[in-house]
């Protein structure tokens, strides 16, 4: 019964201070088990990341409330007349109401001309696919029978 006294205590905490977390700094090896709220220098954690990785040409990150970040570059290649394009298939499904976006990587000597240049990236109705295209309304591109988008898109796997 002598551990139970306020001196009894402090000797005990004493021995364990510092053994399992650090009290101040320090770093956290392996993994940690939080079933509370988690907060990092005061802050609310509210979303973390569930899974990241590579599959195919695509880099993504999923999160653990269901928001899925993927992004790739695409080379689009000439279809028709002042299009060039290129279908692309996400890595997994996504829920409905995916956002897209692209920018053109690396045009080369085209660089003025690529001013009036429209990309364009049309995710499809299954959540799976899009289209990239890259439209020239002057009909030209240059000489450029192919050109590099970066994609990004923005949807949610669960």
């Amino acid at each position: 019964m002598a551990y139970l006294n306020e001196t009894g205590l402090a000797h005990f905490w004493a021995k364990l201070k510092g053994k399992f977390l650090p009290v101040t700094g320090g770093t956290v090896t392996g993994s940690l088990v939080v079933t509370g709220k988690l907060s990092v220098g005061g802050n609310a954690v509210a979303d973390h990341v569930a899974e990241s990785g590579t599959s195919g040409e695509w880099k993504y990150i999923k999160y653990t409330s269901g928001l899925a970040l993927l992004w790739c570059n695409v080379t689009t290649e000439y279809s028709a007349a002042s299009v060039l394009e290129k279908w692309v298939s996400y890595p997994f499904t996504l829920q409905a109401g995916v956002a897209a976006f692209g920018t053109l990587e690396g045009v080369g000597s085209n660089s003025g001309a690529a001013l009036g240049w429209n990309v364009k990236i049309v995710p499809q109705g299954d959540n799976k696919n899009a289209r990239v295209f890259v439209h020239s309304p002057s009909g030209s591109f240059g000489g450029a029978d192919a050109l590099t988008v970066a994609v990004l898109v923005l949807g949610r796997w669960k």
